[in-house]
C-alpha cells in the first residue's frame, strides 16, 4: 500500500479499490505463512493497470509484527507473576494457534523463558485435544464416584472479581490523573475495601467521582465505567480526609460509598450495574445449565 500510495498516488483503501485490496489481503496472508519456510517472499499487485512485485523479507515481516509480540509476552509475563511463579517453575511451553508457526514467536519465547517451546503437538488442535483429556480425567473421577451421588450433590464455586476496581484520583507528586485500584482482581464476592483520599483545596465544594475497570495505573489503559460528581460539605480544610469505599456484591452491581470522618452526618452512595452481554435465551439456557450449583 506504502508503494503504491508513494510510487504511483493510488490509496488502495479507497472504496474503488475493494477487489484489489481483498486480493492485497489474500496475498499477505500467504506471504506471512511461506516466511515460515522461506527467508523471502513475494507479493504481485495490479490496479489501474499498473503492476508492481514487492519482496518482503523475513527480518522485515519481523520487524512488522515485534509490537504485537511483545504485547503478548508482557501478557504471559504477567499471568506467570499473578500464579506466583517464575519462568524457572516452566516444565514445559506449548504453542497453541496457527500464528505460533511464525519463527520469530518460538526464538522470542526461548529467549524470553529460556525453554525451546513444544512443537510435538499441532497448534491448531491444542485447545481441543487439552478439552478431550480434561473431559476424560472429568469422567474418570465421575466413575470413581457414584455418578447418581455426584449429581445430587451441588458443587461450590467461589467467584471473584474479574478485574480490579478503583478510581481515577490525582497524584500528589507529580499532579497527574491515575487509577488508583481499591478492589483488586480476583477478591472473592462479595468483596469490601476503602481507601482514603484527601481534598486538594480549602472551602472544596465537589469532586469528581471516576470509577474504573482494570489493572493499569495509566488511565488511557483501563476503562471508566462510572461517571459522578459528588457534592461535599462547605467549609472543609484542604487535606481534610475522604474514604471510598467500593463493595463488589455477588450480581456483579458495584456500590460506592464516600464518607468523611470529620463530617460524620455526611454520607454518599452511587451504584453501577454491569451489563450483561449475554442475549436473555442464553441467560435462561445458563440458569438451567448451572441450577444445582452453589455460587458464594
Amino acid at each position: 500500500m506504502k508503494v503504491f500510495r508513494e510510487k504511483h498516488g493510488i490509496n488502495l483503501m479507497d472504496e474503488d479499490y475493494v477487489v484489489e485490496l481483498q486480493e492485497l489481503r489474500r496475498q499477505s496472508e500467504n506471504v506471512k505463512k511461506s516466511l515460515s519456510q522461506r527467508k523471502e517472499s513475494s507479493i504481485h499487485i495490479s490496479c489501474n493497470g499498473i503492476r508492481e512485485t514487492i519482496t518482503i523479507t523475513r527480518e522485515q515481516f519481523n520487524e512488522m509484527i515485534l509490537s504485537l509480540y511483545m504485547e503478548t509476552e508482557k501478557t504471559v509475563k504477567k499471568v506467570l507473576m499473578q500464579a506466583n511463579m517464575k519462568a524457572e517453575d516452566l516444565d514445559k511451553i506449548l504453542l497453541v494457534g496457527g500464528s505460533t508457526r511464525i519463527l520469530l514467536i518460538s526464538e522470542r519465547l526461548e529467549a524470553a523463558f529460556g525453554i525451546k517451546p513444544s512443537k510435538e503437538v499441532n497448534p491448531d488442535e491444542v485447545v481441543a485435544l487439552g478439552a478431550a483429556v480434561q473431559g476424560k480425567l472429568l469422567g474418570e473421577d465421575v466413575e470413581e464416584k457414584n455418578r447418581e451421588k455426584l449429581i445430587d450433590e451441588k458443587i461450590r464455586i467461589i467467584d471473584v472479581s474479574s478485574h480490579s476496581i478503583g478510581i481515577v484520583s490525582i497524584d500528589h507528586i507529580s499532579g497527574d490523573k491515575v487509577n488508583t485500584i481499591i478492589l483488586k482482581r480476583n477478591s472473592p464476592l462479595p468483596a469490601r475495601r476503602k481507601r482514603s483520599f484527601f481534598t486538594s483545596i480549602d472551602d472544596q465544594q465537589a469532586f469528581k467521582l471516576q470509577v474504573t475497570e482494570g489493572e493499569e495505573r495509566d488511565i488511557d489503559s483501563v476503562t471508566i465505567i462510572g461517571d459522578f460528581e459528588i457534592k461535599i460539605p462547605p467549609d472543609l480544610k484542604r487535606d481534610t480526609q475522604v474514604d471510598i469505599e467500593i463493595v463488589l456484591d455477588e450480581n456483579q452491581i458495584i456500590h460506592v460509598f464516600t464518607r468523611i470522618p470529620a463530617k460524620s452526618e455526611f454520607f454518599d452512595e452511587v451504584h453501577i450495574e454491569r451489563g450483561s452481554n449475554l442475549r436473555p435465551s442464553e441467560i435462561e439456557r445458563k440458569k438451567t445449565i448451572v441450577s444445582k450449583i452453589d455460587v458464594e
